[in-house]
């Protein structure tokens, strides 16, 4: 976002509201679902949380595509 500084320093950004939309409302693949469910960590390590066995319930995933 590129825009001019007023005279007394200030940034004035005009935002406006858009509708909201849902980008993943179904998650079948199981890799995003346990990225989801894990706090969003990346995917490599939940791969080694998988084959490793660090968790209990946490399937062995492949990346998704």
């Amino acid at each position: 976002m590129k825009v001019q500084r007023s005279l007394n320093r200030l940034y004035k950004v005009d935002l406006k509201p858009v509708a909201p939309e849902c980008l993943m409302g179904n998650i079948e693949e199981p890799a995003w679902l346990w990225h989801g469910r894990l706090g969003h960590v990346n995917f490599g390590a939940l791969k080694m949380v998988g084959e490793k066995e660090l968790a209990g319930g946490v399937p062995r995933i492949s990346y998704p595509k």
